[in-house]
């Protein structure tokens, strides 16, 4: 018996040896870690199909109720009465993750991971002169792509996945001051779950590995827009630095014919999140065209994780994100019925804070609207390629948001 206890402290020595957390500090894996979102870092906020087709601008235009995310002042250029939900299509390429091309697991190309969710629900509504807003999304995924090994002789499988998202609760206020200048401020309550797990199993003999982690935390958002001129806005935004906590529990068992050894632990992670700060311009150089403008910038430099009581070692830099969209508003008659129809395209500059590799996407966004009386639907994907980590990377983003309004809306722009 004392032999066989040698054998499996052994193994699941073995097993700690080259797993990647919490020891993996040492590989640099950068877009790849396990707390990445998927298609990118850089995520201010639930992005409105309309947004996110105009070159993933959220700062300046007011185009749904999405807007509190981002910018609650834009709520004030609202209707009295603005309901909008959205959902999403998203898909990403991955290679270098949890075990797979950092351990026993090794892929010819990239790994594709596809999601779909109902991502958005948010509500603006004036009040004696003051917009109040409600919203809930799905602000981060974690997921990767499910990876298996089997081998039939001799029996044997190796399996790990991983799955785990965010969810944001925001409450708004939003007011008008004087001379088309509108301030708002937001609290955002962050909650969710992470879950990691792997199976190492041959002739009977088995090592699991699970992981489970439960996020919270809040923050501040807030900015301000001002009408410049009936042909332009500007606008600048903030999202304040947080601590994201996570109760963490860890489960590691060896089962075999004549032995059954579990070792469990618990404990608490932390991931201090960057100050964001961002920059906006709308204009309406030529009617009926729009240009939308922004620069975010990003505090990565003060990015940190703990996992379990132990500092991680996340080489970020800061970096600027720009986004250019353009506009263009039609319209036609239908059974005697006026629709507005705007068409959009963008293009996004999106750099990944890691130092080593230096990654980048270059994302091209379009879209449509169709718009009627107080309905607004509106259609909107993003394409993305990355350069830099030598794996040609690609992400994409299909979103779909529905608006229903009451009340005079302003003028847009």
């Amino acid at each position: 018996m004392c032999k066989l206890k040698i054998v499996v402290l052994l193994a699941l020595g073995f097993l700690l040896a080259w797993h990647p957390f919490p020891l993996r500090g040492q590989m640099v894996l950068g877009q790849y870690e396990e707390e990445a979102p998927v298609r990118t870092w850089n995520i201010f906020g639930p992005t409105g199909a309309a947004g996110l087709s105009l070159g993933d601008t959220m700062f300046t235009l007011a185009a749904d109720a999405s807007a509190l995310f981002t910018n609650p002042a834009l709520m004030t250029r609202l209707p009295s009465l603005a309901v909008s939900l959205g959902g999403s299509l998203q898909s990403a390429d991955f290679f270098r993750y949890g075990p797979v091309n950092t351990g026993p697991l090794s892929t010819v190309g990239n790994a594709g991971l596809i999601t779909a969710s109902a991502d958005l629900a948010a509500v603006s509504v004036r009040v004696l002169g003051w917009s109040v807003g409600l919203g809930l999304a799905l602000s981060e995924i974690y997921d990767r792509p499910e990876a298996v090994a089997r081998s039939g002789s001799p029996d044997y499988l190796f399996s790990f996945s991983q799955a785990g998202s965010l969810r944001t609760l925001n409450i708004s206020l939003g007011r008008e001051i004087a001379g088309g200048l509108s301030l708002g401020l937001g609290l955002n309550l962050v909650s969710g779950q992470w879950a990691w797990n792997l199976t190492d199993a041959w002739s009977g003999i088995s090592i699991t590995d699970s992981r489970t982690r439960s996020f919270r935390g809040c923050y501040f958002n807030g900015g301000l827009c001002w009408r410049a001129s009936d042909e332009l806005s500007l606008a600048a935004v903030f999202r304040s630095p947080y601590q994201r906590k996570a109760t963490s529990r860890s489960s590691l068992r060896y089962s075999a014919q004549s032995a059954d050894i579990l070792i469990q632990g618990s404990g608490e992670d932390t991931f201090r999140e960057p100050l964001v700060l961002g920059l906006g311009l709308a204009w309406k150089f030529f009617d009926p065209f729009l240009l939308a403008g922004e620069m975010t910038y990003w505090n990565w430099s003060s990015y940190r994780a703990s996992l379990l009581g132990e500092d991680m070692a996340r080489d970020f830099r800061d970096t600027w994100k720009a986004g250019l969209g353009l506009e263009y508003l039609s319209w036609f008659r239908l059974f005697n019925q006026e629709f507005d129809f705007p068409a959009r395209i963008g293009l996004v500059y999106d750099p990944q804070p890691m130092s080593s590799p230096r990654s980048s996407y270059i994302n091209f966004s379009l879209g449509v609207g169709l718009y009627w009386k107080g309905i607004h639907l509106d259609l909107g994907t993003i394409l993305g390629a990355e350069n830099g980590s030598g794996r040609h990377l690609t992400a994409q983003r299909l979103a779909l948001t529905l608006t229903v309004f009451s009340g005079p809306r302003p003028a847009r722009g």
